[in-house]
C-alpha cells in the first residue's frame, strides 16, 4: 500500500503487509524480506496457528525478533460483512487475548477477511484499532481510517512493472462512493461518485466474480453517475477509478453482496 504524504508528492512509503501467517511466509518470504531489509507487516489469524502450512507460535515469536510488525486479521477468518457486532466482539477479543498471551503484544491495526466489511463492523472495529484495512486498491488515505485500501501483490498482479505504477499513485483530496456502506443490501446497478475538486477526466474499471461490467458515467451536479449494463453477481464488486493530472490519482472501493 502507498502512503501519501501531505503537501510533499515526491516523498512517499511503501508498506509491505501479508496476510493470514501461511507457512511459506517464514521458510521463503522472510529471508527475502531480511536479505533487502524490507520492513514487513504480518496480519494473523489466530485460529489457524499450527495448523497445516500455517506458522506455529514459535515461528511468529521468532518473526517478531527478527523484526516483523505482527497485527490482528481475526480469529477464524470469517467474512465480517455478515457477521452481528457480538460475532464481531468475539472474533476480536478472541484474537487479541490469543495474541498478547502468546506473543506479549496488543495490535493496534486490523486487516478485514477477504476485505469483506459493513458499517457496522467499521463501527465495531474502532473501539479495539487505531486503524482497519481492506484488500482493494487504492492510494493509502486516512480519510477511510476504517477502511484503508491496499494494492494486490499476487502471482497475477505481482510484477515489477505493476508495483512502479502503483508506487506513483496518489489519493483524492476526498473521495466518496454512495451508497457508502461495504456491504450492498439491496444490490444496485446505479451508483454516485462524489470527488473534491470535480469529475473530469475520472475513469471508473468495475468487476465482480464474473469479469468487468460495462458502465454508462454521466456527469450530474459535480459528481458522477455510475449506471451498470448489469446487475453484480453475490461476492465482491470492486470498483477502481482514477484521474490522471500530472499525477496519477487513485480511488478504490469494494462491496459484498449477500
Amino acid at each position: 500500500m502507498i502512503y501519501w504524504i501531505p503537501n510533499n508528492k515526491k516523498k512517499k512509503t511503501i508498506t509491505v503487509t501479508i496476510d493470514d501467517a501461511y507457512l511459506s511466509f517464514y521458510e521463503v518470504g522472510l529471508p527475502i524480506f531480511e536479505k533487502y531489509q524490507v520492513p514487513v507487516t504480518l496480519f494473523l489469524n489466530t485460529e489457524n496457528v499450527g495448523g497445516f502450512n500455517y506458522m506455529s507460535w514459535d515461528q511468529l515469536r521468532d518473526s517478531l525478533r527478527r523484526g516483523v510488525e505482527i497485527q490482528n486479521h481475526s480469529h477464524t477468518h470469517s467474512s465480517f460483512a455478515t457477521l452481528d457486532e457480538e460475532a464481531i466482539m468475539s472474533e476480536i477479543e478472541t484474537s487479541q487475548n490469543l495474541i498478547f498471551t502468546n506473543l506479549n503484544i496488543t495490535p493496534n491495526l486490523f486487516a478485514f477477511p477477504f476485505g469483506e466489511s459493513s458499517d457496522l463492523a467499521q463501527k465495531t472495529i474502532e473501539r479495539y484499532f487505531d486503524a482497519a484495512f481492506g484488500q482493494h486498491s487504492g492510494a493509502f488515505s486516512m480519510n477511510y481510517q476504517y477502511y484503508i485500501p491496499r494494492f494486490p501483490l499476487n502471482e497475477n498482479y505481482g510484477s515489477l512493472e505493476r508495483l512502479r505504477d502503483i508506487s506513483k499513485s496518489l489519493p483524492f483530496e476526498s473521495a466518496q462512493l454512495q451508497p457508502s456502506n461495504p456491504t450492498l443490501n439491496p444490490p444496485s446497478t446505479r451508483f454516485v461518485l462524489d470527488v473534491e475538486g470535480g469529475v473530469n477526466g475520472v475513469n471508473c474499471f468495475i468487476a465482480d466474480f464474473q469479469g468487468s461490467i460495462e458502465k454508462k458515467m454521466t456527469v450530474l451536479e459535480n459528481k458522477l453517475l455510475i449506471e451498470l449494463s448489469r446487475m453484480p453477481v453475490s461476492g465482491r464488486l470492486r470498483f477502481n477509478c482514477t484521474k490522471v493530472d500530472n499525477d496519477i490519482f487513485w480511488y478504490g472501493h469494494q462491496y459484498f453482496l449477500n
